[in-house]
This record gives C-alpha cells, sequence and structure tokens, in this order.
C-alpha cells in the first residue's frame, strides 16, 4: 500500500509551536493555548452567567415542585425553619389524622350495627 499523502503544516502566525495541529474545519491556531486572551475567556463566562440568570428569571412562581428550588431558582433564599415549630406543626397534623381515623372507624362500627339490626330483623320475619 503507498503511504497516505501529507497535507503541508500551515502556521497561524505562532512560533512558539513548532509542530501546529491541524484540523480540517477547524480555524488555525484553534489548539494554541498562547492565542487565548483572558478578557475573552471573562466576557464569555459572564456572558453565560448573564443567560443564565435570564433563564432564572424567566422561570414562573411555582415552576418546580420543591418550594426551596423553586425560591432559590428565583434568586430567593428560602427562610430557616424552626425545628421546634416544624415538629410541633408536624404532631398536630397527626393528631388530625388520628382524629380523622377515629372517625370513620366509629361510622364504620355504627353503620355495622345497622346492618346487623336489619339482618336480625330480617331472620326474625
Amino acid at each position: 500500500p503507498a503511504p497516505a499523502p501529507k497535507e503541508p503544516n500551515r502556521t497561524s502566525g505562532n512560533t512558539t509551536n513548532p509542530n501546529p495541529v491541524q484540523v480540517k474545519g477547524v480555524p488555525d491556531g484553534f489548539f494554541d493555548s498562547s492565542n487565548t486572551q483572558p478578557s475573552e475567556t471573562s466576557a464569555s463566562s459572564q456572558a453565560a452567567n448573564n443567560l443564565e440568570t435570564a433563564q432564572v428569571k424567566a422561570l414562573p412562581e411555582g415552576f418546580f415542585d420543591n418550594k426551596d428550588a423553586d425560591l432559590r431558582a428565583r434568586g430567593i433564599q428560602p427562610p430557616k425553619v424552626d425545628i421546634n415549630d416544624a415538629y410541633k406543626e408536624f404532631e398536630k397534623e397527626i393528631q388530625e389524622d388520628l382524629q380523622e381515623v377515629d372517625d370513620r372507624l366509629e361510622e364504620e362500627e355504627i353503620d355495622a350495627a345497622a346492618e346487623r339490626e336489619e339482618y336480625l330483623t330480617l331472620e326474625q320475619e
């Protein structure tokens, strides 16, 4: 097999890299690290931050199911939760649930007693 023809090395005016890497479709000096300027990098990162901020502002209230995540996405720090208050609220909710269960059981007992009464009445007839 014949060796593949080599492309001539093109230089981009950068003399610090004696063997520049050439890739089709990529501008000369793209891979040279000495060509990057800090101002371009900071400007691009600032543009990315502005775009991210604009996207966050575009999110409607209630976009996330989690209230804390929703507040953080809009740039608002969620309030700190007092553990004692949260525990008292939890106990209150548990008591409400227990009361609801007791009411349901009492109602079922009344319904069962009525059904037994009706069954006994029919059986005696």
